[in-house]
């Protein structure tokens, strides 16, 4: 994963882009190819990276971005506090998640 978020050591921005790059379009067409031969999962992988990307963009603004290096925590420091928003969002989605079950079922 950490090489669609940022580049490795040694390694040029250019090269990073590129990977990242390849790495779409390979991703891109799995989604079109299965979409053309008719799978029947092929708007949930669609679904899927289009959620995945969503979320990605929509917290870089809660947590930052992991190009940014953040500074070592001091031993024996309190943990971070919680999230509400991050907490919000995750609740949200388990609620959601439940219902689809469960209206699934009946």
């Amino acid at each position: 994963m950490h090489l669609l978020i940022r580049p490795q050591r040694g390694r040029g921005k250019a090269a990073a882009l590129t990977s990242l790059t390849v790495q779409w379009i390979a991703l891109a067409q799995a989604c079109l190819r299965d979409v053309v031969e008719g799978h029947h999962y092929a708007v949930d992988m669609i679904l899927a990276v289009v959620v995945t990307w969503a979320c990605w963009t929509w917290l870089e603004g809660i947590y930052p971005p992991a190009t940014s290096r953040m500074k070592a925590r001091p031993k024996g420091s309190p943990p971070d506090r919680l999230n509400p928003w991050v907490l919000a969002l995750v609740g949200g989605s388990l609620l959601v998640a439940a219902v689809i079950i469960v209206g699934g079922k009946a």
